[in-house]
């Protein structure tokens, strides 16, 4: 085999053929892993080694059954295949946000605050399973988990948002047993949360509704979306109207829920009505969530709902169907 397995880089000739550059402006990551394999003899498994990706999910993309749009993925390809950032449209270096998490890190360990640190890593946690690597996501909470285990100031809400993260990780390994078990320790550990706890600031937001909406986002990654469904539609419908982050956040999940029970028109409803809070918070984590789900919707692109959602998709968010780069 020639190319990637003898050599970090792609062949020049590759790198400059008008084809896979038209590719990686469009991010067709179809185009482009088939230019690689054809062009540079690397085939779909080591893709997917290099890339960090499933061999299952690069024959998808490959077969046109799946789009990758991720801002995340989008970075480990280009680190993978070592594509140059400006063919995919990547502004500048890749790990900015992993070289301010390590400098939190950094800071919060010198000034010996525990709960702060646990705080950063389960942010990197949720990163890791972002990036679909959830290895990497559960080692980052237990080691959150350790740094709060006998740390004074250690609250119930703190203990209950920390396993719903771990119960993240475990659900993206497929290990439903550990998915279950962190769910209900979650919920054990909110139940016994008091009025005057002395919780930490940052973990203020995880109230009843963030706990039911991660429970069902956690049943979600299981694929039992029969249970699910239900969570999320009730968080959602008790989020505040001015939390656009959250709502927009929680309907991508809702939408994705739907969608793996058959609902196409429901989910793409549901698509649709987060648009408004994700244009106006501005994040590119929604933005890019919604993104992922109309790459979801690759089987059905001809259904008129799908094609309406399309059009509402490049209206509303900055870029279109385009993964915004970082700033």
């Amino acid at each position: 085999m020639s190319g990637l397995p003898h050599s970090p880089e792609l062949p020049a000739g590759l790198l400059t053929d008008p084809a896979m550059i038209d590719a990686c402006r469009r991010r067709d990551f179809g185009a482009v892993f088939r230019l690689v394999k054809a062009r540079a003899g690397v085939y779909p498994s080591m893709i997917a080694r290099r890339c960090d990706l499933t061999p299952s999910r690069v024959g998808e993309v490959m077969s046109g059954r799946r789009q990758l749009v991720h801002m995340d993925v989008v970075e480990r390809i280009a680190d993978g295949l070592r594509i140059p950032g400006h063919m995919l449209g990547l502004a500048r270096q890749y790990h900015q946000a992993r070289a301010y998490f390590t400098e939190a890190l950094g800071l919060a360990k010198a000034a010996d605050d525990p709960l702060f640190m646990a705080n950063v890593l389960a942010c990197m946690s949720l990163k890791a399973t972002y990036q679909e690597r959830p290895g990497d996501a559960l080692a980052l909470v237990s080691a959150a988990r350790d740094q709060v285990r006998y740390a004074e100031g250690t609250t119930p809400r703190v203990l209950a948002m920390l396993a719903t993260r771990e119960a993240f990780a475990h659900a993206a390994l497929g290990d439903r047993a550990a998915t279950h078990r962190s769910l209900a320790e979650a919920h054990s550990s909110f139940g016994r949360i008091g009025t005057g706890d002395p919780d930490p600031a940052w973990v203020a937001y995880f109230d009843e509704t963030k706990l039911a909406v991660d429970t069902g986002i956690a049943h979600g990654r299981l694929g039992d979306a029969e249970l699910a469904e239900p969570l999320i539609t009730d968080a959602l419908g008790r989020e505040q109207h001015s939390n656009h982050r959250g709502r927009a956040f929680h309907a991508f999940w809702l939408a994705r829920t739907q969608l793996q029970r058959g609902k196409l028109d429901e989910a793409c409803h549901t698509a649709t009505e987060a648009l408004t809070p994700a244009a106006a918070t501005a994040s590119r984590r929604v933005a890019d969530h919604l993104r992922e789900f109309y790459g979801e919707l690759a089987p059905h692109r001809r259904e008129p709902v799908v094609l309406d959602f399309e059009a509402r998709l490049r209206e509303t968010l900055p870029g279109g169907l385009s993964a915004s780069p970082r700033p």
